[in-house]
């Protein structure tokens, strides 16, 4: 079974972090079909701007 979580509270880099060292809760749900996971992707990474972090910020995220 694949899932994907619904991470729309995460809205920092340090959020991100928080969710990797396991003091932030998510929820899951189902996936989607692929062009439903890369736009969630791409979703995230916008929301975070991705190209604009430092190297140790993008390899949180």
């Amino acid at each position: 079974m694949v899932i994907d979580m619904n991470e729309a509270q995460v809205r920092s880099v340090e959020q991100v972090r928080q969710v990797l060292a396991g003091t932030q809760e998510l929820q899951f749900r189902a996936a989607q079909d692929d062009e439903g996971r890369y736009g969630w992707i791409e979703a995230v990474l916008r929301r975070l701007g991705y190209r604009e972090l430092n190297r140790a910020d993008k390899g949180a995220v």
